[in-house]
């Protein structure tokens, strides 16, 4: 159970991570370059996601659903690289290092997710 809970908090530290050095730049790119509702929007959900898996992490086990909803968001920015690459806006080598890493990242959550169900299997999870 011990290594369950290391996992998940991992899982959430890793993701809370890469989103505050997202959103850092969304926040600069969006205060920098004057009014861009776009990147000011993409900073604020960032900052919030970041907010949601520190949230999660005080409570590993009962909030182990955040990773699965943190996939579907990484599943979503794959189809938006494929589907830009498939339009010619952007290509292979600019967006092949981003499908890998964010791939590996859906990989990574949804094996720790899954593990945790059947560790729990007859544990109360406190509600």
């Amino acid at each position: 159970m011990e290594r369950t809970v290391h996992h998940l908090r991992l899982a959430y530290w890793v993701g809370a991570v890469l989103d505050a050095i997202a959103a850092i730049y969304l926040w600069i790119a969006a205060l920098a370059g004057g009014y861009n509702p776009d990147f000011a929007w993409s900073a604020i959900l960032m900052t919030a996601w970041t907010a949601l898996l520190i949230w999660a992490d005080r409570r590993p086990l009962e909030r182990r659903d955040v990773l699965p909803l943190t996939v579907g968001l990484l599943v979503l920015r794959i189809g938006y690289c494929l589907f830009m690459m498939a339009a010619g806006q952007a290509g292979l080598d600019a967006t092949a290092i981003t499908i890998v890493w964010t791939a590996g990242l859906c990989v990574f959550f949804g094996v720790v997710y899954h593990r945790v169900p059947a560790q729990l299997a007859g544990h109360a999870i406190p509600g």
